[in-house]
């Protein structure tokens, strides 16, 4: 299908910064890296990388990657430094392609996170998976994917409203909301606050498509957000675009009964601590960040499956 102009923009915009941000990285010793193993028959959309510590004997927690880009750009490729700093913390990391809007629309990407969990149940023991401890991290757009999904993932009642199931033996022990947005109907306000520029409002319309009025209680994530949802870490930084987003999040999952911590990074003054600032592997901030990630997911390993 043709795309627009002003989605085409927001994909070159995008990698261009992900270049420059990677541009000095280099891959880290002591981490093995398996790369574009088909999860479906999608071509480069359904690949996914995994990465483990060398010599790994048996099975660890996994941490499932959402990448983010306004529903419409991400490569598993853009987050190859961050994946490998996080498996460097002790864990298989899985970081996989999906499907990009406008091409394909809501719900592709919550099937094909499915289609992720379903293949690691089915290949855990060959790439050192323990399917009892796995952790999904999303960020801006794949914060949204990533808590959408995990809604779906605990709430039965929202369950039934799409067509998938959730693996039985993987076990999401907790997830990880960085730099997001998280809630889905709120496009029309956003598009009142435009100034000329694409906002998330506008990114959403593309995500959805033009039938979003019947897809209304499948997009009502947050009403049905219950105890049941996973553990959550949820994360912004100073100069964050999204920042307003993220503390009425925490509320929420609070306010529902959820096991949740809450962080703002970096101080007045560095403009540097932006949106997703923790995928730039150059910063300390970002080495910060992502170990307070890896241990909070470590403490629910000690505590109860729900």
């Amino acid at each position: 299908m043709m795309i627009s102009w002003e989605t085409l923009k927001v994909r070159i915009f995008c990698a261009i910064g992900d270049r420059k941000r990677d541009k000095n990285l280099t891959a880290p010793k002591g981490v093995t890296a398996v790369k574009n193993i088909p999860y479906a028959d999608g071509g480069k959309f359904n690949l996914l990388d995994i990465y483990y510590p060398q010599n790994t004997d048996g099975v660890l927690p996994a941490i499932v990657i959402v990448h983010g880009g306004g529903y419409v750009y991400g490569t598993k490729e853009a987050y190859f430094h961050y994946g490998m700093f996080l498996a460097r913390q002790g864990f298989t990391v899985v970081n996989f392609n999906y499907h990009l809007a406008p091409e394909h629309k809501f719900p592709t990407q919550l099937k094909e996170i499915n289609m992720v969990l379903e293949w690691m149940e089915k290949n855990f023991s060959r790439y050192h998976i323990n399917p009892d401890q796995v952790f999904l991290a999303g960020d801006s757009a794949g914060a949204q994917i990533a808590s959408h999904y995990c809604t779906i993932y605990s709430n039965p009642e929202f369950a039934k409203m799409y067509d998938f199931k959730a693996p039985k033996q993987i076990r999401i022990r907790g997830v990880a909301l960085n730099c997001g947005m998280y809630d889905i109907t709120d496009a029309e306000e956003e598009n009142k606050k435009k100034k000329g520029t694409k906002t998330m409002g506008d990114l959403l319309d593309i995500y959805l498509g033009k039938n979003r009025d019947k897809l209304q209680n499948k997009l009502r994530v947050l009403d049905y957000i219950s105890s049941e949802f996973p553990p959550v870490f949820v994360m912004t930084s100073q100069y964050d675009m999204l920042r307003e987003k993220a503390e009425p999040m925490y509320d929420l999952l609070k306010k529902r009964g959820v096991t949740a911590e809450y962080r703002i990074y970096g101080e007045e003054g560095q403009t540097y601590m932006g949106h997703v600032f923790h995928l730039n592997m150059n910063l300390q901030e970002a080495e910060e960040c992502n170990r307070d990630e890896a241990e909070f997911f470590r403490r629910q390993i000690c505590s109860p499956a729900k």
